[in-house]
């Protein structure tokens, strides 16, 4: 299990791989909130900004156009869950962090 800041770094939350099929995220008070993210739609995600630099979009019902957030609204089953997924990418080697905005490579 690894433990990490959220994009804000305002609050901790843990994920680990569960399997070769998921990837399991602990959030909020007390880590009580869990997300599965299937690592077929972390792949696509990756896919999708590869090469590019978007804002991340963590606003959970209005995220910019062209965001990770707005992607993640129109492609996942999930929570808003950018401000996770941001810190992840960074982390696994996918992107980097520039203020509001992540530059995938």
């Amino acid at each position: 299990m690894k433990r990490l800041k959220t994009w804000g770094k305002r609050t901790f939350f843990e994920y680990e791989d569960s399997d070769s099929s998921k990837i399991n995220i602990y959030y909020g008070a007390d880590l009580k909130w869990k997300v599965e993210l299937f690592k077929k739609d972390y792949e696509k995600l990756i896919k999708e900004f590869e090469g590019k630099t978007v804002p991340i979009g963590t606003s959970l019902d209005k995220p910019p156009t062209g965001s990770v957030g707005e992607w993640i609204i129109k492609n996942l089953r999930t929570s808003q869950i950018a401000y996770i997924l941001g810190a992840i990418l960074v982390e696994d080697g996918y992107a980097t962090k520039k203020g509001s905005e992540i530059i995938f490579k």
